[in-house]
């Protein structure tokens, strides 16, 4: 589940979703305004991280692929946000590694990141093959193809809340 979780972060964070990339790298680099429906999917994330951290924490059968998307500083001033496979925590430090390649921090797909967890913007997690989570990539829907939104929807869970947490 691991890998089809990182092939979901890679594929609409990289070229197999231009669209949706380059929406996200307008939102989300060089301090440009987020429009409304990302700001508000990153509010809903932020609001419910508490869920991801006691799944996380107790990885309960079934769980896997932790992966949070967090908010970097880029050499430009701006930020740019990364999606970053969670390995441990210890008090407000996430330690993981990149599950995408960044294209305005220095780092590559898969190396070391540490980064601080009031920079997380979104998050993920995987039960029993369907992917929790992904509020950004759930606002941009309607600025995806109709075959790149059929391809997303097939890996995540129809809500992005399990129901015990909505």
């Amino acid at each position: 589940m691991i890998a089809a979780s990182l092939a979901l972060v890679a594929a609409l964070a990289t070229a197999g979703a231009p669209a949706l990339a380059v929406a996200q790298a307008q939102a989300a680099t060089y301090g440009a305004p987020v429009d409304p429906a990302v700001a508000k999917a990153r509010a809903q994330a932020r609001d419910s991280l508490p869920v991801f951290w006691s799944k996380f924490d107790a990885k309960p059968d079934g769980y896997d692929s932790f992966v949070v998307q967090v908010d970097m500083p880029t050499p430009r001033g701006g930020s740019e946000a990364v999606w970053v496979m969670v390995v441990s925590r210890l008090g407000d430090t996430i330690f993981g590694r990149f599950a995408n390649k960044p294209t305005q921090v220095a780092g590559l797909l898969g190396a070391d990141v540490q980064a601080s967890a009031a920079n997380v913007v979104d998050w993920s997690y995987t039960r029993d093959g369907r992917t929790y989570g992904h509020f950004t990539t759930r606002a941009m829907f309607d600025r995806v193809s109709p075959e790149m939104r059929a391809k997303a929807q097939a890996t995540l869970a129809p809500t992005a809340l399990e129901s015990e947490s909505r």
